[in-house]
């Protein structure tokens, strides 16, 4: 066993960084909590010790998700974006269902289950048949399954919304109340229902069990979670009040206002035994969507029971903890389940519980971590991190903003989104007062999306961060598209302010005016040209090459950009190991010159920052950083060793394999173009040619 909770945490200072500093601290202290809002701080979240070990992938993660809840004791708390009760854990074709497992451990165990899942009123969320959102309650309303996603069977279906019929006491009453508003002589009918109601009790039998259990509101409790609904919209009438994004579009705002959701996905097991007490800090829902093995495979599918049974392969990571970290996931748990006014929790529940009050008697010094769960033994430093809507609590934003400022080499983000321009905006601020020394900017290493699921709502925002980095050329029609938009306002102000004459005309320009606006209308008809091409490849399903990388891109399009601008960025995708398929990243992992990490909920957007409820952990810790970063590389560039070295705190080591990754997307770039079928690598360069312009998020 390693224990480093007391050792100083050094920061690898290269001799060619004689700014980089030595043991300074990657945590959220309580004055960084206070510095930009004191009312935000979260007083109860504090580095603590802790074991931690990622879950990559969801085979890995529900694989020990589902042994833990097998083996509690006393309670399973779960609180979750979404959860479908006909979801196998673990595909081994005898497992039972997560549904049916949690009723058993009510059931035969006297175990205590709290399901906390996000939803609007009325599931409101549930109601776009085109959206994915759909599925997060799986089948509860009878609206549809998640209609994208094909293939949920018409089994599962049923079952998730008997579930939650089953969790409401009314399963079992459905042929009862036939039955009871028959006629007594109706021998036929009386039969059939009888005949139907066996059938139902063969087949969902936990189901049945919890719905006629009197006592089942103490041991089985579901509950919908809302966000505080139009926080802070007094300050959004005021742009600019609310958000570390200045420059937010009107159009997210608003849907900000109306649409957060409660994000955060954990899972509390017996927190009464601090001996055997385990926490999930999690980035995947509870979903079919999210089960996927670490080589992704496009199609191929099995029963949902004995393999992957969704098409699109997805990319996450979870994890598993101990320690008093614990102690704080109950608190936040605790937070959230105990608000049961009317414009807060609806579901069924016991509502005499009060959860937070009959935990105060345990004491965080009562957990201590459990070294068989940590990273090959060790026992560390950790912290949990938040973004809650009441109270306010912004911590997952004051983490990124203040670390990036730290950051000496390089930067990884495995995100599913890539839009949150404070982030860069915070760095080159930075950036002017600790250039001088340095060699070169620093290496951001980006994995995100660039499908229609993964950016089609926030095209605006995520080109705005690519205009930072100097990486508008992976999504150049929406940088046309956004600099048309641009040089037309232009070209409209300088109309407008043309002062006219008695008579009305217009008085004549000054020579320096009209050359400028003469150079505009050349602009403004050449982006308007590739826009409209762009839109009419995409009409007749033309197939788009991926060009060479074009760092001057952004200062084409126009815009006076410093050159070097402080990051080199690599924006990347994922694709299937046996197709040209893009790899669904739903990961929100960040990693910082192989010391600093954070697993989260939240993605790199405004919403997760500010606004929805999103919870995470964060460690100082070189060699569980770096054994999760080297992890992660490997399956992403098949084991390449010179694209995943160790030292990657070193400039010149960062500097090197940032080539080799360079290398490795072009070589994967020239395969799709020579015909092959199959990718050297899932590593791949994002690309993304819709010029469709989106501001919703």
């Amino acid at each position: 066993m390693t224990d480093i909770t007391k050792k100083p945490i050094r920061i690898p200072a290269s001799k060619y960084m004689p700014k980089a500093k030595v043991g300074l601290s990657w945590f959220l202290l309580d004055e960084d909590k206070e510095a930009r809002n004191a009312s935000e701080s979260d007083a109860h979240s504090q580095p603590v010790p802790a074991t931690f070990k990622a879950l990559v992938n969801g085979e890995e993660a529900f694989g020990a998700l589902y042994d833990k809840i097998a083996n509690a004791d006393h309670s399973i708390d779960i609180a979750i974006w979404g959860f479908q009760p006909s979801m196998y854990f673990k595909r081994d074709g005898k497992s039972l269902r997560i549904g049916d497992l949690l009723i058993k451990k009510v059931l035969e165990n006297n175990v205590k289950v709290r399901v906390l899942v996000w939803s609007m009123w009325l599931d409101a969320q549930t109601l776009n048949p085109f959206s994915s959102d759909s599925a997060n309650l799986g089948n509860k309303n009878v609206i549809g399954y998640g209609r994208p996603v094909k293939e949920i069977s018409k089994e599962q279906m049923e079952y998730d919304h008997l579930w939650y019929k089953a969790i409401e006491g009314k399963f079992h009453l459905k042929y009862e109340n036939i039955r009871n508003s028959m006629d007594d002589n109706n021998e036929a009918a009386a039969k059939l229902i009888n005949n139907f109601e066996k059938e139902y009790k063969e087949r969902f039998p936990y189901l049945w069990k919890i719905s006629s259990d009197k006592e089942r509101l103490k041991k089985i409790q579901y509950k919908n979670r809302r966000i505080t609904f139009f926080n802070d919209f007094g300050k959004f009438l005021k742009k600019g009040e609310v958000y570390a994004d200045k420059n937010l579009p009107w159009q997210a705002e608003l849907t900000l206002q109306l649409t957060s959701s409660h994000h955060q996905k954990m899972v509390l097991i017996d927190y009464e035994n601090a001996q055997k007490a385990v926490g999930f800090v999690m980035e995947h829902n509870m979903i079919d969507n999210y089960w996927d093995r670490s080589t992704h495979i496009y199609g191929d599918l099995k029963a949902g029971n004995i393999g992957k049974n969704v098409n699109t392969p997805l990319q996450d990571v979870s994890s598993i903890v101990t320690g008093q970290v614990l102690w704080d996931l109950n608190y936040n748990f605790c937070q959230s389940w105990d608000r049961n006014g009317f414009f807060d929790n609806r579901g069924n529940y016991d509502s005499s519980e009060n959860l937070t009050k009959n935990r105060s008697e345990i004491q965080r010094t009562q957990f201590k971590p459990n070294p068989d769960l940590g990273n090959n033994g060790t026992v560390m430093n950790a912290q949990i991190v938040r973004t809650f809507d009441s109270p306010r609590v912004k911590d997952i934003m004051k983490v990124y903003l203040k670390n990036i400022k730290q950051t000496t080499s390089y930067l990884y983000t495995e995100n599913q989104y890539f839009r949150w321009p404070a982030l860069v905006e915070e760095f080159l601020a930075h950036w002017k007062t600790m250039r001088q020394g340095r060699p070169g900017p620093i290496h951001w290493f980006a994995v995100t999306n660039s499908s229609d699921a993964g950016i089609g709502d926030g095209t605006f925002n995520t080109n705005s961060m690519l205009k930072l980095l100097g990486r508008q050329d992976v999504m150049p029609n929406v940088a046309k598209n956004v600099r048309l938009e641009e040089l037309e306002a232009e070209r409209k102000r300088i109309s407008s302010t043309n002062i006219r004459g008695t008579l009305g005309v217009p008085a004549p320009l000054d020579k320096a005016t009209e050359a400028r606006l003469k150079k505009l209308n050349e602009q403004i008809a050449a982006h308007k040209k590739a826009v409209e091409d762009a839109e009419r490849k995409i009409e007749k399903q033309e197939d788009v090459p991926e060009p060479e990388e074009d760092r001057q891109f952004t200062q084409k399009l126009g815009y006076e950009l410093e050159d070097t601008p402080g990051i080199k960025a690599h924006i990347c995708t994922l694709v299937a190991d046996n197709a040209w398929q893009e790899v669904y990243v739903h990961s929100k992992v960040t990693i910082m010159d192989d010391t600093f990490t954070i697993i989260s909920s939240a993605n790199l957007n405004t919403r997760s920052m500010e606004k929805d409820s999103e919870l995470g952990i964060i460690l100082q810790t070189g060699e569980v950083t770096r054994d999760l970063r080297k992890r992660l590389w490997s399956l992403h560039t098949k084991k390449n060793a010179a694209a995943n070295p160790d030292g990657m705190h070193d400039y010149n080591v960062a500097d090197e394999t940032f080539e080799v990754w360079s290398g490795l997307m072009k070589d994967n770039r020239d395969a799709k173009a020579s015909g092959n079928i199959k990718p050297l690598y899932p590593l791949h360069q994002f690309f993304r040619s819709n010029p469709t312009v989106s501001r919703k998020d």
